[in-house]
């Protein structure tokens, strides 16, 4: 069960990087034509994760890598 370690560690990483960072920043471009002129505007937002989000890909990925890792040493 390998893959199980490997998806569960990726999870981990996800999951912690997520509630470190805390926040995802996204660009939003409008475009409009008035009168002829292309009018354009671009908009940055920042998003905010929940900390629930975060904590469960977290534990999600805790979980994954030790039933990985006894499953692989069970089979030994």
């Amino acid at each position: 069960m390998k893959w199980l370690v490997v998806v569960g560690l990726l999870l981990v990483l996800a999951g912690g990087a997520l509630w470190v960072l805390g926040e995802i920043p996204y660009e939003e471009e409008h475009r409009a034509n008035v009168l002829g002129a292309e009018l354009s505007v671009t908009t940055t937002e920042k998003k905010r994760i929940p900390v629930a989000v975060s904590g469960t890909i977290l534990g999600l990925g805790v979980v994954l890598t030790v039933i990985g890792a006894v499953k692989a040493r069970g089979s030994r």
